[in-house]
């Protein structure tokens, strides 16, 4: 026993016996299993005691603080496994550094996360019920990305700062080629540019239904670059903000409402009763759908046509309806109010007077 425990306490790999080899794999595997253990505690027990409280605070710092914490006495844990050990100054001062750098990004990942949760958890409720006036969700998503590239791009250059590294010789020395940069992502600025413009214009918001660049869809997502909208089809379509700002932009959902003119045309055989009870029929469609279409409607003989007497009618469908669903109702109840009253529709058709040979 004693040949064992001499064997690992004078047998010495780069200035450290084997004992103190195994201490610090004990101390990592210890860090592991704590790791995990914190986890799981995390999920069965704090987890289900936050989501029981009302507020929502206590939410938010769970999930700010949860995996990043366990990280955090996870590096904590590692470092002094690591510490234990004797190194050469040269490699002491590596390993420093590499510590201050994860501690560093350890604190930026839980400044970031909180401003996430905030803007996820507290803002976009506030935003939804209309506390913030006309302060919209797209708003709020692109605050939650400035602040979070601001929060990690500090966090880098802190990281930088801390193992030595002269931040504004580097950022001087960056400079040189600045120009070079510059006339390289121009059309990076450009649509930038386009996103603040978007946003200052509020032409539309997440969940409108626009039309520009010969797309029609709903937008899923308005970015400090570019604009992504759902396309009818299903597809996924990304525009270039200068582009969507340089476009016409029209905004299906912010329409008062939709104008649908038919012309109706009924065969010259329609009398003038006839006529007047086909106007009457479509008099009536406003009180029958007055959920889905505006009492405001046109209804008028306008016209004698070559093959039809033609009636028109013009309605308006109420914003945040289906268009193409009211649409078919409103023909469907055509056509048959129309066949039930022997209403015929016209169809184009030519008549041919054949000379008298004498």
């Amino acid at each position: 026993m004693e040949n064992i425990v001499s064997f690992f306490t004078e047998t010495k790999i780069w200035g450290n016996s084997l004992w103190d080899y195994c201490v610090s794999l004990i101390i990592i595997l210890v860090a592991a299993i704590l790791g995990k253990f914190l986890v799981w505690f995390g999920d069965k027990k704090i987890k289900k005691r936050v989501e029981a409280t009302a507020t929502a605070w206590d939410d938010i710092l769970y999930n700010v603080f949860q995996t990043p914490f366990v990280c955090g006495i996870e590096i904590f844990v590692l470092w002094i496994a690591v510490s234990h050990l004797e190194y050469s100054d040269k490699v002491g001062d590596v390993l420093s550094k590499i510590y201050k750098v994860v501690v560093i990004l350890n604190i930026t990942w839980i400044l970031s996360r909180l401003a996430k949760t905030i803007c996820d958890h507290y803002l976009m409720p506030k935003v939804a019920k209309g506390n913030f006036g006309k302060l919209d969700k797209s708003v709020v998503m692109t605050i939650k990305k400035v602040i979070s590239i601001t929060l990690w791009t500090v966090g880098i250059l802190v990281a930088i700062e801390s193992i030595g590294i002269n931040i504004a010789a580097m950022l001087t020395t960056l400079g040189i080629g600045g120009v070079a940069v510059a006339l390289a992502s121009q059309d990076t600025v450009k649509n930038i540019i386009g996103g603040i413009t978007v946003f200052g214009d509020r032409t539309f918001r997440m969940g409108d239904r626009i039309k520009v660049a010969g797309y029609d869809g709903f937008v899923e997502d308005i970015g400090m670059r570019s604009t992504r909208i759902r396309t009818l089809e299903g597809y996924l379509i990304t525009i270039p903000n200068s582009q969507v700002v340089e476009q016409a932009v029209q905004n299906v959902s912010r329409e008062p409402a939709r104008k649908i003119t038919l012309q109706l045309g009924l065969t010259y055989s329609t009398t003038p009763e006839q006529m007047n009870l086909a106007m009457d029929i479509l008099r009536k469609i406003p009180e029958l759908m007055a959920k889905d279409i505006k009492k405001d409607v046109v209804v008028s003989f306008t016209n004698f046509a070559d093959s039809s007497l033609v009636i028109t009618f013009v309605y308006y469908i109420k914003t945040g309806r289906n268009y193409y669903d009211i649409q078919n109702t409103v023909n469907m109840y055509i056509l048959q109010e129309f066949n039930k009253n022997k209403l015929d529709f016209a169809f184009p058709s030519q008549t041919i007077y054949m000379a008298e040979n004498n």
